[in-house]
């Protein structure tokens, strides 16, 4: 009978070769007859990439937004537009960055900085 306090019989690492633990002590380091072989564990996939374009796209996205901020309330608004010329690549490289990366978000928060950058001007002229 086997002790509930042990652990049950299988594979187990033994310093990255496996070793067979047949419930009351350690066997060989090859499979018992009948036993399958043990399957390695799969390999941890990589980490989503994100482009350094995409990351180019969020800083002029940011960049765009923030220099556009002077323009939210005030009927000046061409002081905005002299910050727009950061939405054009701010769009581009974002774009650029959702096309070419696994993880989307900096990309699409680039493109949200600059649409937001195109809306506070039109915002500004309107109050």
């Amino acid at each position: 009978m086997m002790d509930p306090q042990l652990p049950p019989p299988g594979w187990y690492d033994n310093a990255g070769s496996p070793r067979w633990w047949d419930g009351s002590q350690w066997g060989p380091l090859s499979p018992p007859a009948g036993m399958p072989a043990p399957q390695p564990s799969p390999a941890p996939g990589p980490r989503a990439r994100i482009s350094p374009v995409a990351w180019v796209g969020f800083a002029f996205g940011i960049a765009a937004f923030l220099s556009l901020l002077p323009s939210l309330g005030h009927l000046n608004w061409m002081f905005g537009m002299l910050g727009s010329w950061t939405v054009i690549p701010a769009i581009v490289c974002s774009i650029v960055g959702i096309v070419k990366s696994e993880q989307k978000l900096i990309g699409i928060l680039g493109l949200v900085g600059a649409g937001l950058a195109l809306f506070l001007p039109v915002l500004g002229w309107l109050t």
